[in-house]
This record gives structure tokens, sequence and C-alpha cells, in this order.
């Protein structure tokens, strides 16, 4: 018996409920692991589309501050170029 049966029982819940539970603990663990690594992929899943948005954001915000330092980069160099020794 799991400890939050324990605890409900101690704190005197309906007698349906607590069996509810309990049937329905038994019934999770018959279907087994592969029924939990399911469920899981399928959070997973649900959270790539948000993963990917906040990944491509960061490239966006990475892309923009290479082409600001290659513009700035680029910049200095030319002006050392047109500069003549006096």
């Amino acid at each position: 018996m799991s400890n939050a049966l324990r605890i409900a029982r101690r704190l005197k819940l309906p007698r349906e409920l607590l069996k509810r539970a309990q049937k329905y603990l038994r019934r999770r663990q018959r279907r087994g692991p592969e029924t939990d690594s399911f469920s899981k992929s399928a959070r997973e899943a649900e959270l790539s589309p948000r993963k990917a948005l906040k990944k491509q954001h960061e490239a966006d915000v990475q892309r923009q501050e290479y082409e600001q330092k290659s513009l700035i980069w680029h910049a200095r160099s030319a002006s050392r170029c047109t500069a003549r020794p006096a």
C-alpha cells in the first residue's frame, strides 16, 4: 500500500475513495513501466514546441549579436585601410 493511501486512511477519508484509489494503483502497476515511458514521451512532446521556440529565439539573439559584432569589425577594418599615415 502506498504512503498516500495510508495517510488517507489516517485522515479518515471516505472508504469508497480509498477503494477507487487502490483499484487505480493496481491497474497502473499491472500496465508496467512501458506505459509510464509513453506518458513521459507524451509530456515531452507537448513541451517540444515551446523548447523549439525558445531555442529559435536564442539562436536569433546570437545571430543578431554576431551580425552587430561583424559590422563593427568590418567598420574598424575599413577605417584602418582608408587611414593614411601622416
